[in-house]
């Protein structure tokens, strides 16, 4: 039997061009004690139309140390863009499923901060 993953957070968080950023959607281990899972991340964002955003989830393990999912990317759009970021995988004891997100702007001298305002986490897990 799954056990559902749903968490939404509201709170705008500001994505400093060119650097990686844990995301907390009402908390930052979106997943734990679980074998198996997938997951989607939904992203709400401003940012310059071309940008990239890069997306990618996580393992940390209980000794600090993590293994890093595959990156996926999608461009920004003017207004609001809206980008999902979708993994499956398994899970071994201790560790636990986070997701962190890269903002890059369309110019390289570019310094403008791109303003998350909704990131949700859905998915279903097996423990």
């Amino acid at each position: 039997m799954p056990y559902t993953l749903g968490e939404i957070s509201n709170q705008g968080q500001e994505l400093v061009p060119n650097s990686w950023k844990t995301l907390t959607i009402n908390r930052v281990d979106l997943i734990s004690g679980a074998g198996s899972y997938t997951a989607t991340v939904y992203l709400t964002l401003e940012a310059p139309a071309g940008a990239t955003i890069q997306g990618r989830f996580y393992h940390r393990r209980a000794n600090g140390s993590r293994w890093d999912g595959p990156i996926v990317e999608r461009l920004t759009t003017p207004g609001l863009s809206f980008v999902d970021f979708t993994h499956t995988g398994s899970i071994s004891k201790g560790e636990t499923v986070r997701f962190e997100v890269s903002y890059g702007p369309d110019a390289l001298d570019d310094t403008t901060h791109a303003l998350l305002h909704t990131a949700r986490a859905r998915g279903l897990y097996w423990k």
